[in-house]
């Protein structure tokens, strides 16, 4: 077992709470992989003189001359490649996914088979250092009192019209619904927040379900898991977030621009 706990904190939490503070949302598993634990596993394996590491992920390899390209789970319902996109292919080289090419319960009979005390464990969706789904907690245990992110502010239409009040932009992210004051003939759901230093930053949503989707995205830390990508156009598939159904994509253009996910894909 080894106390990683510094590590963490650094490169998972601080950036988890500087995220949200900016009125973005991170995703702290995608952070942890690409940063923190497995960049640690692997200097542990050196230490130990190990060649390869085997985790539970679901995910696939396929091994060839330009090295390891990660692959899609055979089950769809439990693919984590959304987990590691971030690794980088002297990483990826270094793994085993043992149980890439099982389903779930194929994996449980197995476990079962093996007489393992986790082979029924309950599956856990939350943030492990986030207790109960409580984000907010943790923002305020590492936030000042007072910061911006946590103050009061108006909630305003796309047009400008204040319809409500919030207690804090970082208790809310785009695309969301969840939460928000009610009393209006439609669904409503936040599609932009302003940001700064100033308190009581502004969030503001559209007035229909029918305006959320929209034709295209901007995208940052763009890592290809295997050569690097054509200046030309091509044709990929994208999802956004976790378990949503993967649509068509098209990137126009090899440049990508600095920042993160700016407007939702519709569906």
């Amino acid at each position: 077992m080894f106390d990683l706990e510094r590590e963490f904190t650094e490169d998972v939490v601080r950036d988890f709470v500087s995220e949200y503070a900016a009125g973005r949302t991170p995703i702290p598993c995608v952070r942890c992989n690409s940063f923190t634990k497995f960049r640690d596993l692997v200097r542990r394996a050196d230490t130990l003189g190990c060649r390869y590491i085997a985790t539970g992920h679901y995910a696939r390899l396929t091994r060839g001359a330009e090295g390891a390209l990660l692959r899609r789970a055979a089950d769809d319902r439990k693919d984590q490649t959304y987990f590691l996109w971030g690794l980088p292919r002297s990483v990826l080289d270094r793994l085993l996914f043992p149980i890439g090419d099982l389903t779930k319960p194929e994996v449980r009979r197995a476990a079962r088979s093996l007489g393992l005390p986790t082979a029924d464990k309950p599956e856990s969706f939350e943030i492990c250092f986030v207790p109960n789904g409580d984000y907010a907690t943790v923002l305020r245990s590492h936030l000042s009192e007072g910061h911006p992110a946590l103050a009061p502010g108006p909630i305003v239409t796309e047009d400008g019209r204040e319809m409500g009040h919030h207690s804090g932009h970082a208790r809310f992210t785009v695309g969301q619904r969840k939460g928000l004051p009610g009393g209006f003939a439609e669904p409503m759901f936040v599609i932009w927040m302003s940001r700064g230093s100033r308190p009581g930053g502004r969030t503001g949503w559209p007035t229909s379900r029918r305006r959320v989707p929209r034709s295209g995205y901007a995208s940052a830390m763009v890592h290809p898991s295997s050569r690097p990508p054509s200046a030309r156009p091509a044709r990929r598939a994208s999802r956004s977030p976790f378990r949503c159904r993967r649509a068509p994509s098209r990137r126009a253009r090899a440049r990508f621009c600095i920042g993160t996910i700016s407007c939702w894909a519709g569906g």
